[in-house]
């Protein structure tokens, strides 16, 4: 069984130098030179990746998803065409293809700064909270439990 005192690894005499892996040891440091690079590169473009600001995108797209009841685009990917308009400096192209649905000029200051294609661009947690399409009349417990009842009776109702 692998792993036990009894295992002995089978012996690999393979010359594999054909799909660009050997069982010469220096063509081997030479390849393990070459994956060392590969995931130094990859660890560097990890320790750029914010992930709250990525969380912070998809939330946006999130709420317009709720919000607009559709999605903002089909991909975060300048191909995309409803993407690149909302990317780009003039966003009443991008508003312009959901005119038909109401919506606030808060609620797109919000998602144009959350969705911002540059992470570094995106406002915090804290500032979003404190945007001005966050500040709603909060509901006490008496109220908050009656609109809860409200809306399990409507349910309740309809089927």
């Amino acid at each position: 069984m692998v792993g036990s005192e009894e295992y002995n690894p089978p012996e690999l005499n393979a010359d594999l130098s054909n799909s660009n892996f050997s069982c010469h040891f220096e063509e081997q440091l030479k390849l393990e030179d070459e994956m060392y690079s590969k995931n130094k590169r990859y660890a560097e473009n990890l320790i750029q990746y914010d992930g709250v600001k990525a969380d912070i995108f998809s939330s946006a797209a999130t709420l317009f998803l709720m919000v607009m009841r559709c999605a903002p685009f089909r991909k975060a990917h300048m191909k995309d065409p409803y993407f690149k308009r909302l990317a780009g400096s003039d966003k009443k192209s991008f508003w312009n293809i959901f005119k038909g649905i109401p919506s606030s000029a808060e609620f797109k200051d919000l998602f144009e700064l959350a969705s911002r294609r540059d992470p570094e661009e995106r406002p915090s947690l804290d500032k979003i909270l404190k945007h001005r399409w966050m500040e709603f009349e909060k509901l006490g417990e008496k109220e908050f439990r009656e609109e809860i009842f409200r809306r399990y009776e409507v349910i309740e109702k309809t089927g």
